[in-house]
């Protein structure tokens, strides 16, 4: 039973981490390499006041699936000091049984990548920026986002001149 983790850092705000993280999800749920992919944001985490409870909520979710991936985006927005160490501690717990759990956290700002999340998650990867609409087709794409509102998850992606 393993947990694997990868904090995807955007190259600039905006790059499309969301994107890049939903896609990857989900082509791993059609190749059949997982059997359930969920994705938490922000918003989802924070819902009942406590990212440390939805954190540990969405970590249980996963535990009914033999292997599945949990995506949490944006998540460098909603930690507190508690609720990092609470995620430190999710990501360090093993699976039950012979289960497999990838974890894909998304951060919203660049600097996340040289903060207190690079130390957790096993990898950090910097994403590239998509050009401007290239996100909405990968988070159509990916199929964990509902149709209509992957314009709305997508705008502004790409939009910002690189420099």
């Amino acid at each position: 039973s393993t947990t694997r983790s990868v904090l995807l850092v955007p190259e600039r705000r905006g790059a499309g981490s969301t994107a890049h993280a939903a896609f990857a999800s989900r082509q791993a749920a059609r190749n059949g390499a997982v059997d359930a992919v969920a994705l938490e944001t922000a918003y989802d985490l924070l819902r009942d006041g406590d990212a440390s409870a939805g954190l540990a909520a969405a970590f249980d979710a996963q535990a009914e699936h033999k292997s599945s991936v949990l995506v949490l985006d944006d998540v460098d927005t909603c930690l507190d000091a508690k609720a990092t160490a609470t995620l430190r501690a999710l990501l360090r717990r093993p699976p039950a049984n012979d289960d497999t759990l990838g974890v894909i956290g998304t951060a919203a700002d660049p600097a996340a990548a040289c903060g207190p999340l690079a130390e957790i998650f096993d990898e950090v990867l910097v994403v590239p920026a998509l050009r401007e609409g290239e996100a909405a087709t990968a988070l159509a794409a990916s199929g964990l986002v509902e149709p209509g509102a992957c314009a709305a998850l997508a705008e502004g992606v790409g939009a910002v001149p690189v420099k």
